[in-house]
């Protein structure tokens, strides 16, 4: 008999003091393997109208029966395959690992655009915002551009008006 804690199952091979053994699918269904990020990835992929196909390229397997395998827990999924994954669907592999709040990814062109807008306006309309507030209007502004589709689609009274806000709360 092989003791769990000194061997590692990989696929249907298994490591013993070594030696590669080959273990049957029968011999491999007491393994316990954490799914839990299968359960937010199929959550975000529905929602983001993407199937388990479209993952195929991302991963660079050449079937979808790889990803199917990597879905059910016949293969373990490696960091590199998950970082990938949550990349894909933009959020972090923190939050396809753990679950927790959805913690998106930051879209960096977006953020120094937001910090752009909100950099001239202050100095345009004079708003003498600390840096503090500036950084909590860009916050404002990015959640703000995120829903509406882009910076351009906020209007400037709207971001001054938040900004006068921020300073009269201060």
């Amino acid at each position: 008999m092989i003791n769990n804690e000194n061997f590692r199952v990989t696929n249907t091979i298994c490591i013993y003091n070594g030696f590669y053994l080959y273990i049957e699918k029968t011999q491999r269904r007491g393994v316990k393997v954490d799914l839990s990020w299968v359960k937010r990835a199929k959550k975000l992929m529905s929602e983001q109208g993407f199937s388990q196909s479209d993952l195929v390229p991302v991963l660079g397997f050449k079937t979808r029966g790889g990803i199917g395998h990597l879905f059910t827990g016949r293969n373990e999924i490696s960091v590199s395959q998950l970082n990938k994954i949550a990349d894909f669907l933009n959020v972090t592999p923190q939050y396809l690992t753990y679950g927790g709040e959805l913690n998106r990814n930051v879209d960096a062109r977006l953020l120094t655009e937001c910090s752009d807008v909100v950099r001239n306006l202050n100095m345009e309309y004079d708003l003498d915002l600390s840096e503090a507030q500036q950084v909590q209007l860009v916050i404002y502004v990015y959640n703000t551009a995120q829903k509406e589709e882009g910076v351009e689609m906020i209007s400037k009274k709207q971001i001054v008006e938040s900004a006068h806000l921020l300073t009269s709360l201060a």
